[in-house]
């Protein structure tokens, strides 16, 4: 191993600094030059698990009605970097306006959720919406339409698509 210090150094103390450098970026090298193999196996096991999970889990909780439940679900140390698109795969097997649009969750508890959408075949940039609404008091035991209409608009807050959703709700006694 060449060694980077000048011939005449002038303190014997900044010689032994720079071979303890010198040894130490040697020890480095070949500490990675040896271990890589255990290292890139270890990564290839660690993603091959991993992705073996969350098919299992997409397989799993596929036919699965409960969006919170699924959510929650999805919250294992795991999966929780993967948590969005693979809510976004189930959401899209269950629901057809959702595979229309590429949306992903961030938030999701009772009552409230956030998400970012965007369209998957045009290019008009990410498009944002939420929604508040309380069902009406009055609802009678039974199963009842509801029209509501969404307003879907972009990031300068012009209205790019209005859109009409009609949710079926059954009711039952409390």
């Amino acid at each position: 191993m060449k060694s980077l210090l000048p011939e005449a150094s002038t303190s014997p103390l900044v010689a032994a600094l720079y071979g303890h450098l010198e040894a130490t970026i040697y020890l480095v090298q070949v500490a990675l030059k040896l271990e890589w193999t255990i290292f890139s196996r270890l990564v290839a096991v660690l993603m091959f698990f991993t992705m073996a999970y969350i098919s299992y889990i997409l397989i799993t909780l596929r036919h699965g009605r409960h969006p919170l439940m699924i959510w929650e679900k999805l919250g294992k140390p795991v999966v929780k970097n993967f948590r969005p698109w693979t809510f976004a795969r189930l959401l899209n097997n269950s629901d057809p306006y959702a595979r229309s649009i590429d949306m992903r969750v961030s938030t999701f508890s009772r009552g409230f959720c956030t998400a970012i959408m965007r369209y998957k075949k045009t290019a008009r940039g990410l498009l944002t919406a939420s929604s508040d609404y309380t069902l009406p008091s009055d609802l009678e035991e039974g199963r009842h339409e509801i029209k509501t209409e969404v307003v879907v608009k972009d990031r300068m807050l012009d209205t790019v698509a209005i859109g009409y959703l009609v949710w079926s709700i059954e009711t039952k006694e409390a």
